[in-house]
């Protein structure tokens, strides 16, 4: 069982969009503060398995069926595989077309924590 750091807990508190109205238990966040969830997660040693885009239309969240997944490795804990699922999923943000109006949301997929 992995223990969420205080600043992606927080981050995903001021930020989140819920997404339990698309029967999915879990948070999205907008450009920024995912990207400053994807560094708290770096430094906490948490790997990024997955990051999936979410748009929002018409006040309604929707999935976008865009999404980035980092083949996970029989040890997800490896340095190397958490290295690169860190810089993949900054890149990934980074690129996706956003014009952070607040449409478009990131839900980043953890290990089961």
């Amino acid at each position: 069982m992995i223990t969420l750091p205080v600043k992606y807990i927080e981050l995903l508190a001021r930020h989140g969009r819920d997404l339990k109205e698309l029967g999915v238990n879990g948070m999205a966040l907008p450009r920024r503060p995912a990207l400053e969830a994807v560094e708290a997660l770096r430094l906490a040693k948490i790997p990024i398995l997955a990051t999936h885009v979410l748009h929002v239309v018409n006040g309604k969240i929707r999935h976008s069926y865009d999404s980035w997944c980092c083949k996970s490795p029989v040890d997800t804990t490896s340095e190397e595989y958490m290295r690169e699922s860190f810089a993949e999923a900054e890149r990934y943000i980074r690129a996706y077309p956003d014009s952070e109006n607040g449409t478009v949301f990131y839900e980043i997929g953890l290990p089961n924590h």
